[in-house]
């Protein structure tokens, strides 16, 4: 441990004014501290390691919940890096506003010890399940309506719930009506949650069924929502291991599906898409293979579920769409992101690069026009306006997934082919960013998904801060500056809901850092060429697998 904060001390001290980046000396890497040309641009560890295990911190939605330009150093490295930030800054704002944010009072789920919280009774629980089935429900139907619909019945009437799972199920559909109606990660919400989430060990122990499936799949979808992925990808772990039990891939690779298998079908969907996203996120491999989930869902199914009809008379099934991006993120993890590909060397990344671009643009223009990216069709109903902005979110996280992954490989940038490019990688992940940006803008700030729009912001909009920091002698820097500013505004308006969520803290914390960048400007403008804007060239015998520091005892996962 020593002995990595003294070369993170010298690295600091070489990018001090007057020191050039050629100058800087280069260790070893190691899979305990990967050095790669964006350390020295800052924006890599934002927290301490006594934060690992706490999802609800800045740490989770900056360093492991989100898909960061830089992701570069080990967790176990203390605040001391912010001297990174504070120097492409100008000043010790980044580190001030992060350290505020280290102690935040978020919410906790407490799934253990005390009582159980009740579900609501009666005309209440009817009145929840009205909400969930015209708004959540319509999006994904995560549970079929006349199952859910008989289970609260016979709920009201007084009759026990048959299993845990169809317990969890009526806690979820209460849950998600608090969600709609006063957002996320207030306290009926997250006590609603709790009382689902704490009957999962009953859950393991039954057969799997349809209702616990899909109460297990809206609490990953409202863990990923609230900024807590690592937690949400373990439960998706969990529930993805109950359908392949129950045989939901068969389904999937078989002809033409019943009713219930087509529900079947779309819930291992469901799961594969989330598990792509979260594999991305957190820099995993996904659980769901492509061996697994061989088919699409169908353009036009019976019930018509998740269809969107547009104004030129064409259509668009939503699931159908992001399955299709989901195998399009898993190629890019395994082709560009893994630690497998780093043996295949930089020429190599770049054609994989230059593929999956090319696929992904494909992807693009087989849309309709009205709904190709990041046109959104007027006058569609707003759920279905939603899921089009959804798609449209994915695909420029793609776009950020498949540009940024070369930071995630430091032997390439011995390649002058591989430095070539850096700066372009940047342009190109903030203009996806930008893109984000004014999707969001179009969105209702007060609606229920509103939350999981900020979050995917978060695991973006690093890359816009970068540049901004990078260009900030630029007209362009300050118009980013100005779409910032407009979306963080929109939010005040709405602050009680979002004040204290990690990802609005996130996003006020580069909003603020990039504003006191530009007000750096001028100090700047006596220095034609500054160390921040050039980037180091990697030590010629950087190993893929060196040897551990020799600090043994440290065994966190690098990614």
């Amino acid at each position: 441990m020593i002995r990595r904060l003294q070369q993170v001390e010298q690295m600091v001290q070489n990018l001090a004014p007057g020191h050039t980046v050629e100058n800087v000396a280069h260790s070893p890497s190691s899979r305990h501290l990967h050095v790669s040309p964006l350390a020295h641009l800052g924006f890599e560890n934002l927290c301490e390691e006594s934060y690992v295990t706490n999802p609800d911190v800045l740490y989770r939605l900056i360093r492991r919940d989100a898909l960061p330009m830089a992701r570069i150093g080990a967790p176990d490295q203390p605040v001391v890096k912010f001297r990174y930030q504070n120097y492409m800054i100008g000043n010790q704002t980044f580190s001030k506003l992060c350290s505020r944010a280290l102690h935040p009072n978020f919410p906790i789920l407490n799934l253990s010890g005390g009582a159980m919280h009740p579900i609501p009774m009666l005309d209440t629980a009817l009145q929840c399940l009205r909400i969930f089935l015209e708004s959540v429900n319509t999006d994904f139907q995560f549970f079929r309506n006349e199952e859910i619909d008989s289970l609260f019945q016979n709920y009201v009437q007084g009759q026990s719930c048959p299993s845990q799972g169809a317990y969890a199920a009526i806690s979820m559909v209460c849950a998600c009506a608090s969600w709609t109606l006063h957002g996320a990660q207030n306290a009926i919400t997250e006590r609603l949650v709790e009382t689902a989430m704490r009957v999962l060990p009953g859950i393991m122990m039954e057969a799997p069924d349809t209702l616990a499936v899909g109460a297990m799949l809206l609490m990953t979808t409202y863990l990923e929502s609230t900024s807590r992925s690592s937690a949400a990808a373990t439960l998706l772990g969990s529930v993805t291991q109950m359908m392949l039990l129950a045989g939901y891939h068969v389904a999937t690779s078989s002809g033409a599906l019943s009713t219930d298998q087509l529900h079947d079908s779309r819930l291992l969907s469901r799961a594969y898409v989330m598990d792509q996203r979260l594999s991305l996120r957190l820099f995993k491999s996904p659980l769901l293979t492509a061996r697994l989930v061989v088919g699409l869902p169908d353009e036009n199914p019976v019930d018509h579920h998740g269809v969107i009809n547009l104004p030129e008379g064409r259509s668009v099934n939503y699931l159908r769409q992001q399955v299709l991006l989901a195998k399009i993120q898993a190629r890019v993890y395994n082709d560009l992101r893994s630690p497998l590909p780093c043996a295949k060397g930089s020429q190599n990344h770049l054609k994989a690069t230059s593929k999956l671009l090319s696929e992904l643009q494909q992807w693009a223009n087989d849309l309709p026009a009205s709904c190709r990216p990041p046109n959104v069709a007027e006058d569609l109903p707003i759920s279905h306006s939603l899921q089009i902005t959804s798609l449209h979110r994915s695909y420029f996280q793609t776009i950020i997934a498949i540009h940024s992954s070369i930071f995630c490989h430091v032997p390439y940038f011995s390649d002058p082919a591989i430095r070539g490019i850096t700066m372009k990688v940047v342009d190109e992940c903030a203009s996806a960013a930008r893109n984000i940006l004014c999707l969001s803008m179009h969105t209702e700030k007060g609606h229920q998904f509103m939350l999981d729009v900020c979050h995917d912001l978060g695991w973006s909009i690093d890359g816009l801060l970068l540049s901004i920091v990078l260009n900030r002698q630029t007209p362009g820097a300050h118009q980013d500056m100005e779409l910032l500013k407009k979306f963080v505004a929109s939010f005040e308006a709405n602050k009680p809901q979002h004040d204290g969520k990690v990802v609005y803290e996130a996003l006020t914390i580069i909003y603020k850092s990039a504003l006191e960048a530009l007000s750096h400007t001028n100090q700047d403008q006596d220095q034609p060429d500054p160390a921040w804007s050039r980037l180091p060239v990697p030590a010629s015998d950087l190993q893929l697998n060196p040897p551990s520091f020799d600090d043994h005892s440290d065994n966190t996962c690098i990614y």
